[in-house]
Parts: structure tokens; C-alpha cells; sequence
């Protein structure tokens, strides 16, 4: 595991899984980050892992190499997508929490799902290609090809499911029904 300085005393190293547990923390006990945000982090690590298995698997073969290429730097952009997608459902749900009237509200939930829809996009982007990256996985990090692919689906199911919900709550007019044809897309795109 790779150690990082603590900024405030450089000496002492800081693992990164302790930078994790105020995250977490609020997670418990309060009402953001939510289960989008849990979705996208998690599939963020999923892309990690998937990113490292084309690295892997691109060092090792003679052939393929340039699709393998090109899955590690999509994994690459995938990940840094959703955890920037885990950030913004905070925000959008917080504009959720905090509007007062109607017009403000509608827009909010509006928001609040678009969000979970692109986590889910963002995940089937990668779960579309795993097939391609299993035929060249390297049986030492099967482990790895595996767990990213459970992560990615959590991620794309959570943010069906949010996306679902908040649907239920808030499908107003034009733009609820674009959205909603979005969660029909994504659900029939990957089975759901």
C-alpha cells in the first residue's frame, strides 16, 4: 500500500484508506454523501482495477495491444468521471434538500437525476468493453478483472435505482420525460 505524507506532520506516513474514513464517517451520519455518491466511488474503484488489468494484460501480450490501450485510458477517464459525478450528486442533492419553492424544487430534482443516469452511463461504458479485456486478463489478476466488473455494476445499479426513485418523486413535464427515456435506455442497454 502506498504511503502518503500527513501534511500536518511529515514525518508520520498516511495510509490512503485512512483518507477514506471521514468520507465514510459522513456517509453514516449524515444525509450526504448518499447512495449515488457510494455508487460512483465504488465504481470509480472498479475502473481502477479494470485500468490496471489492460496495463497488465497490454505488458504481457504481443497482440491486441491497442485496444487494450484503449480500455485503460477509458477506465482512466471513466474514473476520474465518476468521482467527479460522486461529488456533484452531493451537491445536486443538496439543492434537493435546500429548495423552497416549486420552480427551484423541479429544477433540483431534475438535476439530482441526471446525475444518477450519468453514473450509470459512465459505468455501461466500461461494462460494454469487459468482454474484450476478460480474452486477454491475465489469470493472476482475474481477482481484479472480476471485482472491477461488480464494482462498475453497482455503480450502474445504484444509479438506475436513484434514478428510478427520484423519477417516482419528480417527473414533471418535458424534461422528466427525457430523463425517463434515458433510465429506459440504460435499463434495456444492460439488462436491467
Amino acid at each position: 500500500m502506498v504511503n502518503l505524507e500527513d501534511p500536518v506532520n511529515p514525518e508520520k506516513p498516511v495510509d490512503p484508506v485512512d483518507r477514506l474514513s471521514p468520507w465514510l464517517d459522513e456517509m453514516a451520519d449524515h444525509p450526504l454523501p448518499g447512495a449515488v455518491s457510494a455508487g460512483a466511488v465504488a465504481a470509480a474503484m472498479g475502473a481502477a482495477l479494470l485500468a490496471k488489468v489492460a496495463r497488465l494484460a497490454q505488458q504481457r501480450q504481443t497482440g491486441g495491444t491497442e485496444d487494450l490501450r484503449g480500455f485503460g485510458e477509458l477506465a482512466g477517464v471513466q474514473r476520474r468521471e465518476l468521482l467527479h459525478l460522486a461529488r456533484t450528486d452531493v451537491k445536486a442533492f443538496q439543492l434537493v434538500l435546500d429548495a423552497r419553492d416549486r420552480p427551484a424544487a423541479r429544477q433540483a430534482w431534475q438535476d439530482a437525476t441526471d446525475v444518477p443516469l450519468r453514473v450509470a452511463e459512465a459505468c455501461l461504458a466500461l461494462e460494454d468493453r469487459l468482454p474484450a479485456l476478460e480474452l486477454h486478463c491475465p489469470s493472476a489478476v482475474l481477482a481484479e478483472l472480476r471485482t472491477g466488473a461488480w464494482l462498475l455494476e453497482a455503480g450502474r445499479r445504484s444509479g438506475l435505482l436513484a434514478a428510478e426513485a427520484n423519477l417516482k418523486l419528480w417527473a414533471e413535464g418535458a424534461a422528466g420525460g427525457r430523463l425517463r427515456a434515458r433510465l429506459d435506455a440504460l435499463k434495456e442497454s444492460s439488462g436491467d
